[in-house]
């Protein structure tokens, strides 16, 4: 048998009915022994050594909405979190300044509901301080971003340039590009930048790992995917690399969602810590960029709803596809109309619904009306305490 150790302290159990322990049995990684000293040294037989552990241990934590890869760019790229403007500028400067010919400045967190006056910046704002350099800044919800004039000429993004499908490009008064791009406009720019090869997917994957156990995350839910960062996780995994438990969706689009609903789910257990059995759809934008989709019109910007990034009828369609192959649907809802419509097709798509336990990730705004659905569907409100108080900031001037 493998080596068992009994650690002593104080446990906080989450368990309603046993709160705290005083002992914990640890065989070969796994807990199988938990309660007072005297239950513990019996459940295992005498001589275990025991090891004492100051303060008190909780379980691991889960962060059931986490985007793993954006955390390892952040942690190699500039963090703009809470900044005033001006500083985010300073800091492209000095990015620019030490970046090699050619190569893009990344950052990302800015967020300009903390600045005074809380406008959208401009590209010209960049153009100052990048030395040539393209940048591309991404908001803080990953729903926007800032880019310069050499980013827009690299991307080739025209004055006439139509608004696509789901997004927005911001226009100044002669209808000119301002640098600021929504929601799946931002696809525009981005595919304009060289591709991340596998290796660096991997380091920042890796990178993220090392932050989450330092966090004491012990379990993640990777809320968006695509092609190469599976492909980077079932590596990892087979290697015995993740050092948390991962639930990995796969993004709702084109050949990520295909090869994905080809293959059978993938189910980790207590020593596979993969699972891959769950597809991520974004129907609509974020409230901090007004891309969240309301039914009554932004009460800062007459006349607009926000975007819908995904219509009803594919909607249903990619509901269809997973269900077929025993699939979890996870939808990406924060506007009211968008929570309406996710629990529409989430009714259509009964008993399937309650059956893999489909999710609605944010579910921020959501009518009086609509609330009972969850409960009635047996719909997750998979929704994130940190919105309270960013949205705190600019909720009541949206809506």
């Amino acid at each position: 048998a493998g080596a068992m150790t009994i650690y002593t302290g104080t446990f906080i159990t989450l368990d309603t009915n046993h709160t705290r322990a005083r002992a914990v049995a640890v065989h070969d990684g796994a807990i199988t022994a938990v309660g007072s000293i005297a239950h513990v040294d019996s459940a295992v037989g005498a001589g275990v050594r025991h090891v004492a552990l100051p303060g008190f241990v909780l379980p691991g934590f889960a962060d059931a909405h986490a985007h793993p890869l954006f955390l390892g760019q952040q942690l190699e790229t500039m963090d703009l979190h809470a900044l005033p403007k001006a500083e985010v500028l300073r800091r492209v400067a000095a990015a620019a300044s030490k970046a090699p010919p050619g190569a893009w400045v990344r950052g990302s967190g800015w967020d300009q509901a903390f600045w005074s006056p809380p406008a959208f910046p401009t590209a010209a704002e960049l153009d100052r301080v990048s030395a040539g350099h393209p940048v591309m800044l991404d908001r803080i919800d990953g729903h926007a971003i800032w880019v310069n004039s050499r980013a827009l000429a690299l991307a080739h993004i025209e004055r006439g340039r139509a608004d696509p499908s789901g997004g927005r490009i911001m226009r100044d008064a002669a209808g000119a590009p301002t640098g600021i791009f929504l929601d799946s406009a931002m696809s525009l720019v981005t595919r304009a930048i060289p591709a991340e090869n596998d290796a660096t997917i991997e380091r920042q994957l890796r990178a993220a790992l090392a932050q989450y156990a330092a966090w004491g995350l012990t379990s993640v839910h990777d809320a968006w995917a695509e092609l190469p960062v599976l492909r980077a996780w079932k590596s990892l995994a087979q290697r015995g690399l993740l050092t948390t438990r991962m639930y990995v969706m796969a993004g709702a689009q084109d050949s990520t969602l295909t090869k994905t609903l080809a293959e059978e789910p993938v189910i980790g257990d207590i020593t596979d810590l993969l699972t891959i059995r769950s597809v991520k759809i974004v129907l609509d934008g974020a409230l901090g960029s007004r891309g969240a989709q309301l039914h009554d019109a932004y009460t800062d910007e007459p006349g607009k709803h926000g975007l819908s990034l995904v219509s009803d009828a594919q909607l249903d369609s990619i509901i269809r596809l997973c269900v077929e192959r025993g699939f979890q649907v996870n939808v990406h809802a924060i506007g009211d109309e968008a929570n309406r419509r996710v629990l529409d097709a989430f009714a259509r798509a009964e008993p399937a619904t309650r059956r893999l336990r489909f999710r609605v990730e944010h579910a921020s705004l959501v009518s009086d009306d609509q609330l009972p659905r969850f409960r009635e569907l047996g719909v997750i409100a998979s929704i994130q305490p940190v919105f309270v108080g960013e949205y705190s900031r600019f909720a009541e001037s949206r809506v």
